[in-house]
């Protein structure tokens, strides 16, 4: 398009409109440096005109330039405004007006749903816009059809086509210089004329015809019928002069049902055939039909800015009743830009957030408007509201109150540089009726808001809250907003925070609200923290309730219960601690061979040698062979059980290399004591791993001769830690010690014995006794998983005496580590 009008602007390649009786085309445009003003082209293309004849040609050019300069001088809410005058050149015409997407003839020829309460605010702007050229302008139209009547996106009507408009004079009715004779049934061709199928009976009756204001009410009313109706109440060809006036004559009545009720009296009236009988245009703006509270309440609010701050607070108050309950308001477009769009215009004046915010919400709330029209077309309106100084308390919780309705149509930009500084903002106020609303809301917000800032600035905000309030409810709420917030926060935030604040808040407030807002807060942290913290923290803070005197009957009974429960849950986990040790200490002794089965038992040497000395079950100790057992109890002269021995007097020490009798020479009881010595060494033997037998020791001759060097004895089959050792041969230590306890009878009934008491037990032996091996086990008690492992071990006979005493034996270490941890229990 080379038309200078059109160089200024970003035109889009889609045109709509343009035929027979528009003419022009409809071209979208955005100016080029003011990228927010968008246009309407009006563009008429010269070619299209060529195969006219040179004089319909030029007044074809003559009718689109009157359109032109007659809709420039037009000054109206509802009539089409032009913002670019015509530019016309060698190709074409073109004019721009304010953006309007289609003529009202398009629309009712698509399957758009149009509501009865649009169409009644429509006809109303189009009677509006006729009542203005009549009493004000002093033109008739005469061109008053749906193909002169534009439609914006907001569904708002605007009246255009003013070529064929003409001044009024002083007289009823003037000439018409339309003669319709030109027109031809092509739909391709271009009218001259006005469509004659809206054109009022006067016009045609006669030739020339006659017209007057009367003119255009009769065209109104065939408008109206058809956007009921959608179709034309007059059907004729577009030069039939006699068929139109034949059929004006026969309108009336109109057919029931096929206009609203309260319509059908003042369409009759309007459609009479005579002008002189018909009403005027403000009798058609003050019908029954335009009367009902909701076409009014649109009316008033199209011009509220005019109207006096006491009559805007007035309705303002009462149109949130009417969108609540009136069922015409549910049309979307409607509420969308009859509304919703003048709503936000006012909001330039901050003494009405109060009152406009709740109607601004409740349509916002029934029509369906998608994100991007969110941002784009309210937000900009909304946004200045959320750093305003001078906004009432009231419309602070209003817009509290629809955090939820604005984070979820609002970018994730607007949520973090807009909605979470107001929330923070409305904490910091010392106004609980604000802190209240918006505690509520937190919970669902945190789910909005990035988790260091819900840490750094949203908790420390709720924890001063609970602790400075003076307001009981405010209070609480914080409580029960951190009850549920808890979960989102790490450990150390809990304790440091969370739990600081509740012991802090238990020593300040003591009411019963508080009481149970902490229990609850404590059980639930309980479950969180597990049992450490429940026994550490939590049961210190919320046992003092029990005593709380305030606390009714039902109050202490869930105190009683949650404290019970929290015991039990410290109860539980520590059982369990206790059951999972058994079961591993368990799985290890498997794991290594050992058995289950064992007695433990205590005595003072086991105290001395770490720990109890573990014996075999009764179950599990073999039997002792019976004339062993037999040779046993005769020689200790015991009843029927073979352990019961008599008691011994005390043992002389046995010194490292000592013999068996007391020093300063070996009297009658030389042998009782070296018995006595000799079971302590076994003992020791015993917790040292040491596998020997004590009848060989007894029986070594007592002389510096060296053992000759014997190979270790294999290990027990079966051997567990803490069992005791085999000694000798028998598996009884009963058996083993029988020699020597018969050696030891001897000896106390011979007072006067002063020979070797080794010798002498050597020589009563009838058989020798199986051969000592010179060198232990080296690793002690065979299969222990607990024992240290015993460095090899010789016995070799010793040269020292002490007094009147035999021989010994002393031990001699074979590894030579620098501690041994059974040096004192030997030389003892």
């Amino acid at each position: 398009m080379g038309n200078q009008l059109l160089k200024n602007y970003d035109v889009q390649d889609e045109q709509r409109e343009g035929g027979r009786f528009v003419k022009w085309k409809l071209v979208q445009g955005t100016h080029k440096e003011r990228q927010s003003q968008s246009i309407t082209c009006f563009v008429f293309e010269k070619k299209l005109a060529d195969k006219l004849d040179k004089s319909l040609r030029e007044s074809l050019f003559e009718v689109l330039r009157n359109d032109a300069v007659k809709l420039q001088r037009l000054r109206h809410p509802n009539v089409l405004c032009v913002i670019e005058a015509l530019s016309e050149d060698r190709a074409s015409v073109a004019f721009a007006t304010k953006p309007v997407e289609c003529t009202l003839n398009t629309l009712l020829n698509q399957d758009v749903v149009l509501s009865p309460l649009e169409l009644k605010m429509g006809l109303f702007d189009l009677a509006e816009a006729i009542a203005f050229l009549h009493n004000d302008a002093k033109l008739c139209h005469l061109a008053l059809s749906p193909f002169t009547v534009f439609v914006d996106k907001s569904g708002k009507w605007f009246l255009g086509g003013m070529a064929y408009s003409r001044p009024l004079t002083g007289q009823s009715l003037m000439d018409c210089d339309y003669t319709w004779m030109n027109n031809t049934t092509d739909p391709s061709s271009f009218s001259l004329d006005p469509p004659i199928q809206y054109a009022a009976p006067e016009m045609t009756a006669t030739l020339p015809g006659k017209c007057s204001p009367k003119s255009d009410i009769f065209s109104l009313a065939l408008v109206a019928y058809e956007c009921f109706t959608r179709r034309s109440l007059i059907q004729c060809a577009p030069n039939d002069r006699q068929g139109h006036s034949a059929q004006c004559r026969s309108l009336l009545p109109l057919r029931a049902n096929t206009v609203p009720s309260d319509m059908q009296s003042i369409l009759s009236s309007m459609l009479h055939p005579s002008p002189e009988m018909r009403t005027d245009i403000n009798a058609f703006t003050q019908s029954e039909f335009f009367q009902d509270i909701t076409i009014r309440a649109l009316r008033f609010l199209s011009t509220l800015r005019e109207k006096e701050d006491a009559q805007k607070v007035h309705f303002l108050r009462g149109l949130t009743k009417l969108l609540e309950t009136s069922a015409e308001m549910n049309d979307e477009r409607l509420l969308t830009h009859r509304v919703l769009y003048p709503l936000l215009d006012n909001l330039a004046s901050p003494e009405l957030y109060q009152y406009i915010l709740p109607n601004i919400f409740c349509v916002l709330h029934k029509i369906k408007i998608d994100q991007s029209s969110f941002v784009n077309s309210v937000w900009p309106s909304l946004a200045p509201l959320l750093v305003s100084k001078e906004m009432s308390i009231d419309a602070v919780i209003m817009l509290v109150e629809q955090l939820e309705y604005l984070i979820g149509m609002a970018s994730e930009s607007i949520v973090q540089n807009d909605i979470l500084p107001f929330v923070l903002k409305c904490l910091e106020l010392h106004e609980p009726s604000i802190h209240l609303p918006c505690i509520q809301k937190l919970p669902f917000l945190s789910k909005k808001f990035p988790y260091t800032q819900m840490k750094a600035s949203v908790l420390p905000r709720i924890v001063q809250l609970v602790l400075t309030t003076s307001t009981l409810k405010v209070r609480v709420q914080a409580l029960m907003c951190i009850n549920e917030l808890f979960t989102l926060f790490d450990r150390t935030t809990i304790s440091d925070q969370i739990l600081h604040v509740l012991e802090k808040v238990s020593k300040l407030d003591r009411s019963p609200p508080v009481c149970m807002c902490v229990l609850g807060c404590a059980d639930a942290l309980s479950k969180y923290l597990g049992a450490k913290m429940t026994a550490e923290r939590l049961l210190p803070l919320v046992l003092p309730y029990l005593a709380e005197e305030t606390l009714t009957s039902e109050q202490f009974t869930t105190q009683l219960n949650v404290v019970k429960k929290l015991i039990q849950r410290v109860e539980e986990h520590r059982q369990k601690d206790y059951k999972r040790a058994s079961e591993n200490e368990k799985a290890v002794s498997q794991a290594l061979g050992g058995s289950d089965s064992k007695d433990v038992t205590t005595s003072f040497e086991s105290l001395l040698l770490n720990g109890p000395t573990t014996t075999p079950s009764a179950a599990s100790r073999p039997p002792p062979p019976p004339a062993a057992t037999a040779a046993a109890a005769r020689r200790v002269g015991v009843d029927d059980n073979p352990f019961s021995l008599k008691p011994a007097p005390p043992a002389p020490p046995i010194t490292a290399g000592g013999g068996g009798g007391r020093r300063g020479g070996g009297g009658g009881d030389g042998l009782l004591d070296l018995f006595d010595t000799t079971q302590t060494i076994a003992s020791r033997t015993q917790q040292q791993g040491s596998l020997m037998d004590l009848a060989d020791l007894l029986s070594a001759p007592s002389g510096p001769s060296k053992q000759p060097h014997m190979p270790p004895m294999p290990p027990p089959p079966s051997m567990h830690t803490g069992t005791l050792l085999n000694f000798g041969p028998s598996s009884s230590p009963t058996a083993a010690l029988a020699p020597m306890t018969s050696l030891t009878q001897q000896q106390r009934s011979s007072p006067t014995h002063t020979s070797d008491p080794f010798a002498e037990l050597a020589a009563s032996r009838s058989s020798p006794l199986p051969p000592m091996p010179a060198t232990l086990p080296p690793h002690g008690i065979h299969g222990s998983a607990f024992l240290p492992p015993s460095p090899p071990t010789t016995m070799q006979p010793s040269h020292q005496q002490s007094g009147g005493g035999g021989g010994g034996f002393s031990f001699v270490q074979q590894d030579k580590r620098k501690e041994d941890p059974f040096k004192d229990i030997l030389k003892f």
